[in-house]
C-alpha cells in the first residue's frame, strides 16, 4: 500500500490486458458445389486484475471465406429454390402450402422471399443461408444476411475482376476481339429453312449474339441443335453447350440474345430461321491470340451446306406466296407433312386414269354440319379458363383435312399464358365454321394451347366452347379491366 496525495491509502493499479484467442478451425462449407461460405471464429479474452474497466479487442471475431466453387451437376436444384422448398407442406398464416417457389427482390436479395404457388401469396422467411447468390447473373453471395462482393479470385470483398479473356486480374492482352454483323437476307430461292450466321470457334469467351427481328436465332453444337432446332422454338433460359452455360433471351417485341461467358470447348454454329427481312444480326466474341485468325471470323453465304432438321417430306419447304408475312412456328412441321402429302398425291395421280371433262358424282358423301352451339357465360369465366384472350384480325382461311386454319394478325392481347407473336395461326377442330370467322373482320377471341406430345407440336386452338365475338370498340374497356384486376386470383 501507499499513501495518496490526499492522505488516503490506495491499491496499486495494474493495466487490464485483452487479447484474441487463436482462431478456431474453419467450419464446413455451406455448400458442396456452386460456391459457398466457410466461417471461423475467435474470442476476446480479458484479464481483470485491479482494473474496474473492460478493455475490448480490436478487430472482428468472425471471418468468412468462399469455398466449393466447382459447378454443381446438371439438373441440380437452385440453392434459393431448395430453401423455399424446405417449407413445403407446412402451415403458414393459417394456410397449408404445398409448393413454395423463390421470389427474388433485388432490393433485398439476401432475404428468403417465397411465393405460395397454390395459394397466391408471398412470405418472407428471413435471411437466406450463407453462400446464396445475391443475383443469378454474378458470383456475389449473401453472408449473414448481407450481399458481399466476391472477386474473381474467390475471395470475399476482393476487387479483382475477370477481363474479357476470362483471365482474373487480366488486361485483355491475351486474346483478340472479333465482331461482325450478318446482313444476308432471305435467300432468293425463298427456302424457309435454317441458315448459318457464323461459327464461334473453340476457346471463345464473352460470346454475344443479338437479333432485333421476328426471325429466330438457333444454336448448334456439332450436328446437334441446342436452341430453337428441329422446327421447335425453345423457352428463354439457360442451356449447356460446348462446356459452358448459355443464356437465351427473347422478348415479345422480337429482341433475341444468346450470351455465354465461355471458354467453349468446341465450335458453336449460330443459325437463323428466317421469317422476314433481316435487319442485321450482331455477334461478337473474344478469342485467345494463339488461335488462327482464319478461324476467328466466319460468315457464310447461302451456297454453303447447312444441316437442316429432319422432317417428313425431306428438304425444307418453300413458303407459299400468301404466307411470307410471318409464321407460327408450331405449324412448321405440318407444312412439311403437307408437302409430302401433295407429293404423294401427285405420284398417285400419274398412275390413275384421267376422267373426261364433265360432271362427276363424288364417291364420298358430303359431310353434314350440325348447328353451331350458342356460347353462354360471363367474360370473367372465359378469361380465367383460357390460355389467351386477344383482339385479332383474320387474314386468310384454309381447310386442312378435318380442321380449319386461320392466319390472323394479333392486334392486342389481354390474357396470354404463352408467347403470342404479331402473326399467328389459330386452329378450329372442324370445317363447319363453328365458330365462324370471316376473312378481313376483327374479333375478340379466347382459346387454349393444345400440344400433341407424340410429335411435340403445339397449336393455338379455338372451339365452339370459347368466347368469340365481333370486335366492338367498347369491348376494350371491359377486357382491359379484367387484365388489370386479374379476377382469376382467389
Amino acid at each position: 500500500q501507499r499513501i495518496s496525495p490526499h492522505g488516503a491509502y490506495s491499491r496499486p493499479r495494474r493495466q487490464a490486458t485483452s487479447a484474441w484467442s487463436p482462431w478456431q478451425p474453419w467450419s464446413p462449407c455451406s455448400r458442396t458445389c456452386g460456391g459457398g461460405v466457410a466461417t471461423r471464429t475467435r474470442q476476446c479474452t480479458t484479464r481483470y486484475q485491479y482494473s474496474l474497466g473492460r478493455s475490448e479487442c480490436n478487430g472482428d471475431d468472425r471471418q468468412y471465406r468462399a469455398c466449393s466453387w466447382q459447378d454443381c451437376p446438371i439438373g441440380s436444384a437452385d440453392y434459393r429454390e431448395m430453401q423455399c422448398a424446405l417449407y413445403n407442406n407446412r402451415e403458414v398464416l393459417g394456410q397449408m402450402v404445398d409448393d413454395w417457389v423463390p421470389y427474388l427482390d433485388k432490393n433485398v436479395p439476401c432475404q428468403l422471399q417465397c411465393y405460395a404457388r397454390d395459394k397466391w401469396f408471398y412470405y418472407n422467411f428471413g435471411k437466406v443461408l450463407d453462400g446464396t447468390r445475391c443475383n443469378p447473373d454474378n458470383i456475389d453471395m449473401c453472408v449473414n444476411g448481407e450481399c458481399v462482393h466476391v472477386g474473381c479470385d474467390g475471395i470475399l470483398k476482393s476487387d479483382k475482376i475477370e477481363d474479357s479473356c476470362r483471365v482474373c486480374g487480366g488486361d485483355n492482352t491475351s486474346c483478340g476481339h472479333y465482331k461482325n454483323v450478318f446482313k444476308n437476307n432471305m435467300p432468293s430461292s425463298e427456302w424457309f429453312g435454317y441458315n448459318e450466321v457464323a461459327v464461334i470457334p473453340k476457346g471463345s469467351t464473352r460470346i454475344e449474339v443479338i437479333d432485333r427481328s421476328r426471325n429466330y436465332l438457333a444454336l448448334m453444337e456439332g450436328s446437334q441443335y441446342i436452341i430453337n432446332g428441329n422446327w421447335m422454338i425453345n423457352w428463354p433460359g439457360k442451356y449447356l453447350a460446348a462446356g459452358t452455360s448459355i443464356q437465351y433471351q427473347r422478348t415479345l417485341d422480337g429482341f433475341e440474345k444468346i450470351a455465354a461467358s465461355g471458354p467453349t470447348d468446341g465450335d458453336l454454329h449460330v443459325m437463323v430461321l428466317f421469317r422476314e427481312h433481316n435487319p442485321g444480326i450482331e455477334y461478337e466474341y473474344w478469342l485467345p491470340i494463339h488461335v488462327s485468325n482464319a478461324k476467328a471470323v466466319k460468315t457464310t453465304s447461302y451456297n454453303v451446306t447447312v444441316t437442316q432438321p429432319s422432317i417428313e417430306g425431306g428438304k425444307p419447304f418453300q413458303l407459299p406466296q400468301s404466307d411470307r408475312g410471318g409464321q407460327s412456328l408450331g405449324d412448321l412441321q405440318n407444312r412439311g407433312n403437307e408437302k409430302k402429302s401433295s407429293t404423294d398425291d401427285a405420284k398417285q395421280g400419274s398412275s390413275t386414269d384421267v376422267k373426261p371433262p364433265g360432271k362427276h358424282k363424288s364417291s364420298e358423301k358430303k359431310r353434314k354440319c350440325p348447328r353451331c352451339r350458342k356460347v353462354r357465360g360471363s367474360i370473367k369465366t372465359f378469361f380465367c379458363k383460357s390460355d389467351f384472350a386477344s383482339h385479332i384480325q383474320v387474314l386468310s382461311k384454309k381447310l386442312m383435312n378435318d380442321q380449319t386454319r386461320y392466319d390472323v394478325s394479333v392486334i392486342q392481347t389481354y390474357q396470354n399464358q404463352f408467347i403470342l407473336t404479331h402473326r399467328e395461326y389459330l386452329w378450329v377442330p372442324n370445317t363447319c365454321d363453328c365458330p365462324r370467322l370471316r376473312t378481313g373482320k376483327e374479333y375478340l377471341v379466347t382459346g387454349n394451347l393444345k400440344t400433341n406430345f407424340k410429335d411435340g407440336e403445339s397449336r393455338f386452338v379455338i372451339t365452339d366452347k370459347n368466347f368469340v365475338r365481333k370486335w366492338k370498340t367498347n369491348a376494350h374497356a371491359k377486357w382491359d379491366t379484367l387484365q388489370q384486376k386479374n379476377p382469376c386470383l382467389p
